[in-house]
């Protein structure tokens, strides 16, 4: 992800599709491999408290962005699920297979003009409502993966209008050195992306 925001494409019409400007979710940081630090002997007294502390702060570290859109449950989720309309809001190499198992991937150019991919596997689909997977960039270590979520909503009584919750934990696994930028990164990506969502189903 680039630490600076780009200024927001202008509306795409989703009969007309063309390409447009992509933001990368992650940081140019993630394209060299990140080491996870060693913990070499156990903390007493007053610093063990503070590691603790520490912890507790980084289970709780949690990207979340909620729009409100006016368009009903299926749009969303199609708009969510189907390349051609993740083309339109989020990229043109972005793939989410609506189905326990399926791919999640995203491939994007870092600052440096260096080809970086994010990928994981869906682990929850529910009634087209709900859509959980792993996120991992390929400078990760193995064992290091976050969660994402999109939650959906409909408000109202007519079904017309819905609520697109995106949650983004699990930031914990990664190492101390790179998680607060790593995060300052995404959250700019994700408020870009959600807002270009909201532009494009708003039409």
């Amino acid at each position: 992800m680039k630490k600076t925001a780009k200024k927001p494409a202008k509306k795409i019409s989703k009969k007309n599709k063309s390409s447009k400007p992509k933001i990368p979710l992650a940081s140019k940081a993630t394209a060299k491999p990140v080491v996870l630090a060693a913990v070499k002997k156990p903390i007493a007294g007053p610093e063990k408290t503070d590691a603790v502390e520490t912890a507790v702060k980084a289970e709780k570290a949690v990207i979340e962005k909620s729009i409100t859109v006016k368009a009903n449950a299926g749009e969303v989720w199609h708009a969510l699920t189907d390349p051609d309309e993740l083309e339109n809001w989020w990229g043109e190499d972005v793939v989410l297979q609506p189905r326990v198992g399926g791919k999640f991937q995203e491939r994007w150019e870092d600052d440096e003009g260096v080809i970086q991919l994010a990928t994981g596997n869906v682990k929850v689909v529910k009634d087209k409502r709900q859509i959980t997977f792993t996120w991992r960039e390929k400078g990760w270590p193995t064992q290091s993966f976050t969660e994402c979520t999109f939650l959906i909503e409909p408000q109202g009584s007519g079904g017309s209008v819905s609520k697109i919750t995106m949650r983004h934990a699990g930031w914990e696994s990664l190492s101390t050195s790179i998680r607060d930028q790593l995060l300052k990164d995404f959250k700019i990506g994700w408020n870009y992306h959600m807002k270009e969502l909201k532009a494009y189903l708003d039409e």
